[in-house]
């Protein structure tokens, strides 16, 4: 009897030291411990009511992944708003599916679809609405909803957009699912320019039926080696561009009313829990096996405004950016509460 109590004894230690262990390291105390200590690869900004609190390499380049599907956005809602397009029109879903390439977007594209069709979004058996596609790109971050409306919007207009919004260091922003198809070595000695170009052209070849996304072989095309490359000629800007592109947002005062509006459905949230205190928000995220991105803006019902953007780009398969991505929620609402653990963490992160 005492053997067993023993033994039970020890599970319940090393079950507690386990707790304590995993408490840690997700803990936005360690996560702020880890930016501090590895400040050279993170760009940062908060902002509380344009008060800069944390202010890092805000002006270093950065590679973005799906942070520059805010600029689709935009786009969309001018488009929108000009009657150029309309929110309304159905699209089947076959025609995303030629841009879908499986095990390369996290399951993103049929998280989306599991999400239409559970929320009866779908239309006459197969389609669904530009605005819901629009709303998956943002909030799912399908790469197959992205390269559809790259093509629909045109891309030369979405980086034309980017001028439009004032950015001087953005590189231009090419098609996702067609980045895909270019060989190693052209990632490796083409430059930017070359590299839009033939993406370009495979995109042609996909919109077609010429190239089929189903043959892509994620186990031979989509190598870690590959991704590394992909990750490196990523479209890139810096904290600072995008600050100021959240500043747009979250103001209600730069755009045109009736592309706010359409705007807003496509990028706002509303926050429905009681645990927190926030309004509105607006959060999109991008991430690689070395980049882990975050951009937001929050309103909370004391009437404090933050915007907070996160770049990070890692050299190494380090998995510091794994812990963060698990705790980004938590970070970013204890680091935008305003009490003295919010103060606590900027602290920690400035040292």
């Amino acid at each position: 009897m005492k053997f067993i109590f023993k033994i039970i004894s020890l599970i319940l230690v090393v079950l507690l030291l386990v707790y304590y262990a995993y408490s840690y390291f997700f803990s936005t105390t360690h996560i702020a411990e880890i930016i501090n200590k590895n400040k050279k690869h993170y760009s940062i900004i908060l902002a509380e009511n344009d008060n800069l609190l944390i202010n890092i390499n805000a002006e270093e380049l950065r590679p973005l992944a799906s942070i520059v599907k805010l600029i689709i956005a935009v786009e969309f809602a001018e488009q929108v708003a000009n009657k150029t397009i309309n929110e309304s029109t159905l699209v089947s879903i076959k025609d995303l599916e030629s841009y879908h390439v499986p095990n390369t977007d996290g399951n993103a594209h049929k998280d989306w679809l599991k999400h239409i069709r559970e929320s009866n979004k779908i239309v006459n058996l197969d389609s669904i609405s530009l605005l819901e596609i629009a709303k998956g790109m943002i909030t799912y971050s399908s790469n197959a909803n992205t390269e559809y409306l790259l093509d629909k919007l045109g891309i030369d207009n979405v980086n034309i957009q980017l001028k439009k919004l004032g950015f001087k260091t953005h590189s231009k922003i090419s098609y996702p699912v067609s980045d895909m198809y270019l060989t190693s070595e052209e990632l490796g000695k083409d430059s930017r320019e070359n590299l839009y170009h033939k993406s370009n052209l495979t995109h042609q070849k996909l919109k077609s039926g010429e190239l089929l996304s189903e043959n892509f072989d994620s186990d031979v095309d989509f190598t870690k080696a590959k991704q590394k490359l992909l990750n490196d000629r990523l479209s890139q800007s810096t904290a600072h561009e995008y600050y100021k592109l959240m500043i747009k947002f979250r103001d209600k005062n730069y755009f045109k009313k009736d592309v706010q509006d359409i705007l807003y459905k496509i990028i706002e949230r509303r926050a429905t829990s009681e645990e927190y205190d926030i309004i509105r928000y607006c959060s999109k995220g991008g991430s690689t096996s070395w980049v882990l991105n975050n951009v937001v803006y929050l309103e909370r019902k004391n009437g404090k405004m933050y915007v907070l953007i996160l770049f990070s780009n890692y050299p190494t398969n380090d998995n510091d950016n794994f812990l963060i991505s698990k705790t980004m929620g938590k970070l970013i609402n204890e680091i935008t509460v305003g009490t003295n653990r919010s103060e606590k963490l900027i602290n920690i992160i400035n040292e």
